[in-house]
């Protein structure tokens, strides 16, 4: 019963934190040039995408919203990572300055999948280790 309590306060921290994510993506939306105008609608996608799998998360806790919020949180940071260090196509190498928002979106994206890792473990360690089915031992 421990187990699962501490299971759903995990997934639970996961969504609000994906959520977070979601809305700290759309505080970088003014900040995409705009050259690069397919910046904004990826940022946007990922924002949308971040919010929906963070609630969904919340209230359903299905597989679904787990995979998306797991997929959000890894193509945001390496997103993020190559805008940071590579640079935007057509334009200079980048300054590789650090950025607090960077700091910021990486620890989210990192917590929300390190928490839902441990939710799974969680869930897992939970479950009974008899047969499923009712004639075998």
């Amino acid at each position: 019963m421990q187990q699962r309590t501490l299971s759903s306060r995990a997934l639970r921290v996961a969504a609000a934190l994906t959520v977070l994510l979601g809305l700290s993506l759309v505080n970088q939306l003014p900040t995409v040039p705009t050259e690069a105008g397919y910046l904004g609608v990826l940022t946007g996608v990922g924002a949308v995408l971040a919010l929906l799998s963070g609630l969904r998360l919340w209230f359903a806790g299905c597989c679904v919203s787990r995979t998306l919020a797991a997929s959000v949180s890894l193509a945001t940071v390496g997103a993020q990572l190559l805008e940071r260090y590579v640079g935007l196509p057509g334009r200079g190498s980048p300054d590789g300055s650090s950025d607090p928002m960077l700091a910021v979106v990486l620890a989210l994206a990192a917590a929300v999948v390190t928490l839902l890792v441990l939710d799974t473990r969680l869930r897992a360690d939970g479950r009974s280790q008899s047969s499923p089915y009712a004639l075998l031992p």
